[in-house]
């Protein structure tokens, strides 16, 4: 998918934000988060997402864009986006 310009930002609801992930902190929230769901979907998931996002510069790079949901303060959902050789990943 490939858009002219970045589109607007959706109107969250309310008790709803969303957190960039600017910092080691951040990152552990976002790593938990991510592995959590995906701990049902076969064994083994849980701990292959945590050794994925082992080290903060997998999250903190300048090409990596990531996100942390939170809804009424609880962590619930996150989003990544890695930018490779003008190609993007988006997880």
């Amino acid at each position: 998918m490939v858009l002219p310009e970045p589109p607007e930002a959706p109107q969250l609801l309310p008790g709803v934000e969303v957190r960039c992930v600017e910092n080691v902190q951040c990152f552990h929230d976002f790593r938990e988060i991510a592995a959590q769901g995906f701990q049902d979907e076969a064994p083994g998931c849980y701990d292959l997402v945590l050794s994925i996002f082992r080290d903060p510069a997998t999250v903190l790079a300048p090409e990596t864009s990531a996100y942390v949901a939170h809804v009424d303060g609880l962590r619930v959902s996150t989003g990544l986006t890695m930018r490779k050789n003008g190609v993007a990943w988006i997880g």
